[in-house]
């Protein structure tokens, strides 16, 4: 009996939902599925990323698009839909729903990757038109999905949404730090955009007096160049890195900060968490849900003294760090498989 196919498409350059797709079909591992990957977008894909999903999947393509509304490349999408004739379609990008949905011959599970009170009035228009022409509608998280139901009202589908928890391949983290200096390392993983909160840690940083701690910022974004030229003293700007380069980072951190103002689920979280780092968090949807003041120290958005007082506890108490360390890589290995992940992928695959 021939393989189900699977073809996933996403927004080319977005890290976090690149690495959420390579998790799950990493978790396949006897190859239940035959995978295909389309990167959709005005940027090409990073040469790290092209390789690593070359590695995974039978195929991966792209599909430029311009900026804008491009009925060009939604051309593109439905011709390449009816070569390659999946079975099921995860899609991970919401401008793509319509354009999915016409091919009727794969099941279309649409995949909410963006925090519900950071969405535009289009991006809630795509949620609504979701409930109608998806086959499933994935959260990650029991509120999320609580939120959608409330905003939605009676135009929820009860039968379409389900809740599975994002996982990562926990293997590649979970080893002890490796300490390369004196020097407190504090680092920070995420796309320097306007729905983070890099500007307010950088300040908070910049006001520490004290030469014996590094910050780490990895990831790109419309806001780095502007952020980087303003702060650099004791800053690393690491740009985009690979599966690799991500690993060697959180093994030399000592302090993992999530500056965001909100999410729908942070991949960088939960590497950091395998990772057995203690935590610094915005107090924010998508982050206090699944983290408490007993795994973390929380921080309130914009706040630099908040930034500051945080930074400046962790690094002086060890205990402290060592403390919310363990209770990190605790709650990783209990919750955040992704073999776990898929196996809950795979009861809507079979449906």
């Amino acid at each position: 009996m021939a393989k189900q196919k699977i073809i996933h498409i996403l927004y080319s350059g977005l890290g976090g939902t690149t690495e959420y797709v390579f998790n799950l079909i990493k978790a396949d591992v006897s190859q239940e599925y035959e995978n295909v990957i389309l990167f959709y977008g005005i940027e090409s894909p990073p040469s790290q990323q092209l390789l690593l999903a070359e590695k995974l999947v039978s195929k991966v393509i792209f599909i430029h698009k311009k900026q804008g509304y491009d009925r060009k490349s939604f051309k593109q999408v439905s011709e390449l839909l009816k070569k390659e004739k999946p079975n099921i379609i995860a899609l991970h990008i919401n401008s793509l729903i319509l354009t999915c949905a016409k091919y009727k011959d794969a099941k279309l599970i649409f995949v909410e990757h963006q925090a519900n009170h950071l969405k535009t009035r289009k991006e809630w228009l795509w949620t609504f038109i979701a409930q109608y022409i998806s086959s499933y509608i994935v959260s990650f998280t029991d509120l999320y999905q609580k939120e959608l139901k409330k905003r939605l009202s009676f135009f929820y589908s009860a039968s379409k949404n389900v809740m599975i928890n994002t996982g990562i391949d926990l293997s590649l983290y979970n080893n002890l730090n490796i300490k390369t200096s004196e020097k407190v390392k504090v680092g920070i993983i995420s796309r320097i955009n306007s729905f983070r909160d890099h500007e307010t840690l950088l300040k908070a940083f910049s006001l520490l007096k004290n030469e014996d701690v590094e910050l780490f910022i990895a990831g790109n974004g419309l806001l780095k160049n502007k952020l980087e030229s303003k702060f650099n003293h004791g800053v690393h700007w690491l740009g985009l890195l690979d599966q690799d380069g991500i690993c060697k980072l959180l093994k030399k951190l000592d302090i993992y900060v999530i500056a965001s103002f909100g999410e729908s689920t942070s991949i960088a979280l939960m590497q950091a968490q395998a990772s057995r780092l203690p935590i610094i968090a915005t107090n924010v949807k998508g982050i206090n849900n699944v983290l408490t003041d007993k795994n973390c120290v929380f921080v309130a958005p914009k706040s630099i003294t908040d930034y500051k007082n945080a930074l400046e506890l962790l690094i002086k108490d060890e205990v402290k760090r060592k403390e919310l360390a363990e209770r990190s890589f605790e709650y990783a290995n209990k919750n955040l498989s992704h073999i776990r992940m898929f196996d809950e992928y795979k009861k809507i695959f079979v449906k």
